[in-house]
């Protein structure tokens, strides 16, 4: 789950912390999506995001197994499946010599926002919160 908190509202400036946190949400929920893996499509329409506050909000995976998907589960194996990645067993899996590759879908869709944030001008800024 990603929590979204903007503090510090100033007078007048609620309706445009209420865009940003609305365009912020919703845009990691979008981004969540994309980079969840896909095998019946149950966990990436479990992804949801909402609005908590005027200042706040939330995306959430609402699948039991999401958490062993984003951070994985078990021991470190000897090999990755693919280069470069984490690969972890599951107990149950490893009995059977099989392994469970984590797929962080979550904190990638955070981080290409920032980036993403990051490299916006004011002027797209004020575009994106009308």
């Amino acid at each position: 789950m990603i929590d979204v908190r903007i503090e510090g509202l100033k007078e007048g400036l609620e309706d445009v912390i209420e865009k940003l946190v609305y365009y912020t949400v919703f845009d990691i929920e979008s981004r969540a999506k994309d980079y969840c893996p896909y095998k019946t499509g149950e966990l990436s329409r479990s992804i949801k995001g909402e609005k908590t506050g005027v200042d706040s909000g939330r995306v959430a995976a609402h699948k039991g197994y999401a958490g062993y998907v984003e951070f994985g589960h078990g021991f470190p194996a000897e090999e990755p499946f693919v280069p470069g990645t984490e690969l972890t067993t599951w107990p149950a899996l490893e009995a059977r010599g099989g392994y469970h590759q984590t797929i962080p879908f979550m904190r990638p869709a955070v981080y290409s926002f920032i980036a993403h944030a990051e490299s916006l001008s004011p002027t797209e800024w004020k575009t994106k919160l009308k």
